[in-house]
């Protein structure tokens, strides 16, 4: 292509992707290291900006080129106000090029002004990193700087290949500009979905991608789920969850920036499932932490386009930081005003039955009444039960039950809406008559609600010093029951995780240990074997074809075959041994105070019992006999701390699997050969 030719070209460009983005375009040509005379300074696209730019055309920074000898777009600010990005760009005969993408005035300059920032150059101007407040430059200069920079830099390149490359830069201008307007609306939009669903279908459209998704990982850190999906609609993927720990998401925090697989083998360990031949993962840090996962799939992206997408993605992570910290300033401020009187006096107790006295005698306390009464929901019967009662005996209604709906109290609870009455003798919704046991005709009784969910119910009754409770009262007992359900609901879960600490480190399929206290287990082991000077062995084991098993035989078949592995592998290790279910169908051993020589044993013990078969219920012959392969790895021999020993012993597990299954590997540095089983 004609040198000339190629110029019209990169200028068309310029123009077109100023055009998309409402920024002016300054090209400074340099020879030698020397600046030359400003050729097309600030190509205008509308006269508007023509007329405004048209004083400052002469503008010439002297010591512009000086500054971008490091060959990295830098950001500056001119002394008359305007954010720039300047980007070094090689043109076609070697000679550089500085393109500087910024703000266009927004008036025509005065003379002065343009004669200062000559007679200045860049002795007043300010860089990234010295003087410039990096949080007062404009979101769309940073963009430019971010997303824009790699492929500018690189556009002169472009335009020597061919004519045809014109309608590949065209649809990048309209790519890259329209990535800019979508991270723009991302930082106007108030909802964390919305903003989800916006990234996954951006990147769809603009991509032509076929499948995508965005993994979240839950409160606890245990589970990444997907959160949102861009292909259809019954795809596995739209369903996929896993751990923290899966190969590629491991990959993914190691690198801190994407990853790329195309290996069938680690796309199936990882549990995509069949038909996804690649993946990209992109993260979503949010305060230093990858708490989302961006998964594109089966997709090819060149470089540049792997950098737009990625910086993309950071931008919307910075969208999302903000609404989280938003949301977190709100939350701790209502819940501070809410919860400052009731916690400092019911203090830290977890206690359910202490706590419910507690909650009562506040309350009753704040709005100056004489009998009270706290009910809460049992969830096995469905029925509002008394908690904790004052100003009558406990025994006297300690059988009483009452349904939702039922009376004022099962009303309240029922519909959230707190109830005051002055007297009830002469109120409209009631017309009882006022029981003797009560002194007065007034009560109020409000929800205990938490997450809009109702807990129970707040009685009071018998307002000391007053004939009758007012509206103030009821918005202090309001305040309380919304402050109790907090705490109310703190108890129970603390209640509910003791009955279910036992159930909650236990696989309900195998009643082996699961894999976040075997992670436990094993890091105590560790410890201990640190402290004593002992040798402690890992072994991963692994089902063999387990997937072609449940192909063939159903998944209840599966189900079968795991406990019986289960059973077997326990049966056939020590007491002191630790057994627990990795996950799918992959077991690990802990065993203390084991070296390798006694470990190797054990573990070619497990693999014969296991190759010996079981009978499983309503199988009488089975397809292909179920094998194990088993990697072993030994603390500290073998590795110096948790996270490489299960590495290592998984590492040989793959061994074994890649020699032919049924087989018994022990870790060692270096190629292996064919083990003997």
């Amino acid at each position: 292509m004609k040198a000339s030719k190629v110029r019209d070209l990169w200028k068309a460009w310029q123009n077109e992707l100023a055009a998309q983005l409402g920024l002016a375009f300054q090209v400074y040509p340099v020879r030698g290291g020397q600046r030359q005379e400003i050729q097309n300074h600030l190509p205008v696209v509308t006269k508007d900006l023509l007329e405004r730019v048209e004083t400052c055309k002469h503008c010439t920074p002297s010591k512009l080129t000086q500054q971008v000898r490091k060959n990295q777009p830098f950001i500056y600010r001119c002394p008359i106000g305007l954010h720039h990005c300047a980007i070094p760009v090689a043109s076609e005969k070697e000679i550089e090029e500085i393109l500087v993408v910024g703000e266009a005035p927004p008036v025509a300059c005065a003379l002065e002004e343009v004669e200062k920032f000559n007679e200045l150059g860049m002795a007043q101007t300010t860089a990234m990193g010295d003087k410039l407040e990096e949080t007062k430059v404009p979101a769309l200069i940073r963009h430019v700087l971010d997303q824009l920079s790699p492929i500018l830099s690189h556009a002169s390149q472009f335009m020597k290949n061919a004519e045809g490359e014109r309608l590949r830069l065209t649809t990048s201008i309209t790519t890259l500009s329209t990535l800019l307007q979508m991270g723009k609306r991302t930082a106007e939009i108030s909802s964390t979905s919305e903003i989800e669903e916006i990234l996954l279908h951006t990147l769809g459209v603009l991509y032509n991608i076929p499948l995508a998704s965005l993994l979240t990982l839950d409160p606890t850190g245990d589970l990444f789920t997907t959160a949102a999906a861009f292909g259809p609609a019954g795809h596995p993927v739209r369903l996929y969850s896993c751990h923290p720990d899966q190969l590629l998401l491991r990959e993914l925090t190691e690198s801190e920036s994407f990853v790329y697989c195309d290996e069938v083998y680690r796309l199936l360990k990882a549990g995509y499932g069949e038909g996804i031949t690649t993946a990209y993962l992109f993260p979503l840090p949010v305060r230093g932490k990858t708490t989302r996962v961006v998964q594109i799939f089966n997709c090819q992206f060149p470089p540049e386009e792997v950098s737009a997408i990625a910086a993309f993605c950071r931008q919307t992570a910075v969208s999302l930081e903000r609404l989280e910290l938003i949301e977190e300033v709100q939350g701790k401020t209502r819940d501070l005003t809410r919860l400052q009187e009731l916690t400092s006096s019911s203090g830290d107790t977890l206690e359910l039955e202490e706590l419910l006295r507690l909650v009562l005698a506040t309350c009753m306390e704040v709005v100056g009444a004489e009998q009270g009464s706290l009910m809460l929901l049992e969830e096995d019967t469905m029925e509002l039960l008394i908690k904790a009662v004052r100003g009558i005996d406990e025994k006297i209604i300690e059988r009483f039950r009452l349904k939702p709906g039922e009376g004022v109290a099962g009303q309240v609870f029922v519909n959230g809406t707190p109830v005051l009455v002055t007297n009830i003798e002469t109120d409209e919704r009631f017309h009882h008559v006022n029981r003797p046991r009560y002194k007065t005709p007034s009560f109020m009784s409000v929800p205990i609600r938490f997450r809009n969910r109702s807990l129970g119910v707040i009685n009071v009754a018998d307002k000391r010093g007053g004939p009758h409770f007012t509206a103030e009262d009821l918005r202090l007992l309001c305040s309380y029951g919304a402050q109790a359900g907090v705490a109310i609901e703190r108890s129970i879960y603390y209640e509910k995780s003791k009955a279910l600490r036992q159930i909650s480190i236990t696989d309900s399929l195998t009643s082996l240990l699961n894999r976040r206290y075997f992670q436990e287990r094993l890091t105590e082991e560790i410890d201990r074997a640190k402290r004593h000077r002992h040798k402690l062995s890992l072994i991963m084991l692994d089902l063999d074809n387990f997937k072609e098993f449940n192909d063939t035989h159903g998944h209840l078949a599966g189900d079968q075959a795991l406990r019986a592995t289960a059973q077997i592998v326990r049966n056939n290790v020590r007491a002191i041994d630790v057994v627990a279910r990795f996950g799918g169908e992959e077991f690990s051993v802990i065993l203390p105070e084991t070296a390798k020589e006694e470990a190797t044993i054990i573990a070619h013990r497990i693999r014969r019992e296991i190759e010996k078969g079981f009978l499983l219920k309503g199988i009488t012959r089975l397809h292909r006999p179920l094998t194990m392969s088993l990697g072993l790895a030994t603390f500290p021999e073998d590795a110096q701390n948790l996270t490489a020993l299960i590495h290592n012993a998984d590492r040989a597990l793959y061994t074994a699997k890649a020699f032919g299954k049924n087989r018994v590997v022990v870790f060692r540095e270096g190629p292996h050969t064919d083990p003997a089983s």
